[in-house]
């Protein structure tokens, strides 16, 4: 069993953090009976699509906190609480897990512990009114998780574009795709009000979210998650099989043990609104959106062709003009097959010989990016603009795949391709299961 951290057997460092909040309760009353009051949010609450809404007032607290921590760190107890909780090397490592940024331990106390009980206890009162009972939960809770050997790292991020069943669904490296309710908003991600995509957990296609929910030895010194690269891996992977228009949230929420850790922006990659139906997640696939997660990992890693080429395609995929969206997604696979100089033919048919199954397949695809390639020109033959781009895009996404299936060999994919149209080898088995957008 885990010790208890020192700090827990020091009665005389309660009594300092409690004194803390309380003169910081003082202060924080004050400004409101000098008419600074706390602003509210307004939580939308619906139980099913004909249900009339309901509608929560919940206080900012932590934003009205915030705007005052510095004038709250001139208070004598204050600061005492900081040296008190400074000088146990548990709470120590916890406070630099929290507050990341953070450069002495002081200001990582400061930020990660007496600011965030300071917001608890005014959150489970509803008001800048000390409570021993909601102290003594918070205070208590925050002992435990500093005490345990192991940290946990929790982050969520909204999704848009998809829809899916009730249970959550394992798309890999500690990630899961779920259904999130708008209380269990409020009431787990508080932070994120405000910061959610328009209708989120209200529309159909958007009521789920990504979570990143994985734990480490806290004295081990690894760092924590890259929360952002983990959900943008996800997301490209959820895009690149079902199609549609799978975006993000602007922000993903992060949590290290007993509170918020930090808000970070996602790249406007996964970020930008797309057009199309939403997509619909089964079961069936699920295999292969955890098997690409993997390998958009190992493709960041190692760099070259096909991290360009994902780098394109999801540029490409957020472009509102049909036209430019097709020309730019065609341009996307040219790193992986048209790098030797082979031109914007060599692509398309190396791209239809990938992609088609059969000859009316590889004729389709080819048509269709040529099309695309030759929208840039003058006399270009008229099309409907909006089916072509759904086509190209399905035939990058099916080009992307294969490239990511074959990993460090697709480099040498182009050649491989050439060989399949001469006749001198088969056709390279290529990822089914990709759902078509048009």
């Amino acid at each position: 069993m885990t010790a208890a951290s020192p700090t827990a057997r020091r009665p005389a460092t309660r009594r300092s953090v409690a004194l803390a909040v309380q003169e910081a309760f003082v202060e924080l009353q004050g400004d409101v009976e000098r008419g600074q009051e706390v602003e509210f949010s307004l939580d939308t609450r619906r139980n099913g699509s004909t249900s009339p809404a309901l509608y929560a007032y919940r206080p900012l607290f932590r934003a009205y906190v915030m705007a005052r921590a510095a004038r709250l760190e001139r208070l004598p107890a204050f600061r005492g609480a900081i040296s008190a909780l400074a000088t146990d090397p548990a709470v120590e490592a916890a406070a630099r897990d929290h507050a990341s940024a953070a450069t002495t331990v002081e200001d990582a106390v400061r930020d990660a512990v007496v600011l965030p009980l300071i917001v608890g206890v005014a959150e489970g009162r509803g008001q800048f009114d000390f409570d021993d009972v909601v102290f003594d939960a918070i205070f208590d809770r925050m002992l435990a998780a500093v005490a345990h050997e192991r940290r946990s790292y929790t982050a969520f991020l909204p999704v848009t574009g998809l829809r899916g069943p009730d249970a959550a669904l394992d798309l890999g490296q500690g990630i899961v795709l779920r259904r999130i309710s708008p209380v269990e908003l409020a009431e787990g991600w508080p932070e994120c009000q405000g910061l959610l995509p328009d209708g989120f957990a209200l529309d159909r296609d958007r009521l789920l979210g990504l979570e990143l929910d994985v734990s480490s030895r806290r004295r081990d010194g690894n760092d924590l998650p890259d929360g952002v690269r983990r959900f943008a891996r996800a997301a490209h992977a959820l895009r690149l099989v079902y199609g549609g228009p799978i975006a993000t949230g602007p922000c993903a929420f992060e949590r290290v043990d007993w509170s918020p850790r930090a808000v970070r922006a996602m790249p406007a990659a996964v970020t930008a609104p797309l057009v199309g139906e939403p997509a619909r997640v089964d079961s069936a696939r699920l295999p292969l959106v955890r098997a690409l997660v993997e390998r958009l990992a190992d493709a960041e890693v190692r760099g070259g062709a096909i991290a360009v080429a994902v780098g394109r395609w999801a540029a490409a995929c957020g472009l509102v003009v049909p036209a430019e969206r097709a020309r730019a997604l065609t341009a996307a696979i040219e790193p992986l097959l048209g790098a030797d100089g082979g031109g914007p033919y060599a692509v398309a048919l190396r791209a239809a010989v990938l992609v088609g199954a059969g000859a009316g397949e590889r004729e389709d695809a080819l048509r269709a990016m040529r099309a695309a390639q030759r929208l840039a020109q003058p006399d270009a033959p008229l099309a409907d603009l909006d089916e072509l781009a759904t086509r190209v895009g399905d035939v990058v996404r099916a080009v992307l795949v294969a490239a990511l299936d074959h990993g460090s060999d697709a480099e040498g994919l182009a050649d491989t391709l050439d060989a399949v149209i001469i006749g001198s080898r088969p056709r390279p088995q290529v990822v089914s299961g990709l759902a078509r957008t048009a």
